[in-house]
């Protein structure tokens, strides 16, 4: 150890002093925090060039704001951030060296916790994910094509390698997904694994809502119908007989196409 200095809070008088390595002292006036132990202590040292910081048990370094319930420390399990409910001291969420990121509900039980390695992966652990910028469930897939992808392109089963393709037949049987991301309606949740065949680079609605391009083909679309692959590359159609689309149909029209083309909002659903 080439170093250690020593922070002593003393909230009997008010005061904290700052002990350096070569005794030299820093007295400073404090505001006394009821939560603070009269016997803090604060070890600062230095070994192998790595600077430590230490806490007596159950201290700490609190700040808090003066007309507020809130306030934040650090100590030796990690940064945090609590409440005061009447007598009572309440955790609001933490940086916790062992758990990670955590956040706590009213009842003081871990609600969300954010581990970064978990058994060398990542981790997010919630009873409720809720999902703001985006409406479809996708998987990221490789798309094989001549023609350009666009989002809202319907994609089918391209080769045995687990590639896709824009469809480009009348209720295709191969038909995956909707191209995510059209008409302003972003992805919500991508699912994949790196390195792995089920991975790739464009996001492709299995569920949700998404906006499909579609036409007319097979009549005019109302909220409600079935729709399937038109004869149109990538573009949806109505469904009119639905045994004879079965399988091939890509979810039901919540939004409708009087005539030519254009977007229909979709609640995929593969059938």
């Amino acid at each position: 150890m080439t170093g250690q200095a020593e922070l002593i809070v003393d909230p009997a008088n008010d005061k904290t002093t700052f002990i350096g390595g070569n005794d030299t002292r820093l007295v400073l006036e404090t505001q006394t925090i009821q939560s603070i132990p009269e016997n803090m202590k604060m070890t600062l040292s230095n070994e192998e060039g790595h600077n430590y910081l230490e806490f007596s048990e159950g201290s700490g370094i609190f700040y808090e704001r003066f007309e507020s319930d809130r306030f934040a420390g650090i100590n030796n399990s990690g940064i945090f951030i609590s409440k005061r409910v009447g007598n009572s001291v309440l955790p609001v969420a933490s940086f916790d060296y062992s758990m990670g990121i955590v956040a706590f509900d009213d009842n003081q039980t871990p609600s969300v916790i954010i581990n970064g390695d978990t058994n060398g992966k990542g981790r997010v652990t919630t009873d409720e994910l809720m999902i703001q910028g985006g409406s479809d469930f996708a998987e990221n897939f490789d798309i094989v094509d001549e023609v350009k992808v666009a989002p809202g392109m319907l994609v089918s089963i391209s080769d045995a390698k687990g590639n896709l393709a824009i469809t480009k037949s009348k209720r295709d049987k191969k038909v995956v997904g909707i191209v995510s991301g059209a008409n302003g309606v972003e992805t919500g949740l991508v699912m994949g694994q790196k390195g792995s065949i089920a991975d790739g680079d464009v996001p492709v609605a299995l569920s949700g809502r998404a906006y499909v391009y579609a036409n007319t083909e097979n009549g005019p679309i109302e909220a409600g119908d079935f729709l399937t692959s038109s004869s149109i590359a990538g573009y949806a159609m109505k469904v009119k007989n639905v045994k004879k689309a079965q399988g091939a149909i890509i979810g039901k029209a919540m939004t409708a196409l009087e005539d030519g083309s254009g977007f229909v909002l979709v609640l995929v659903n593969l059938q």
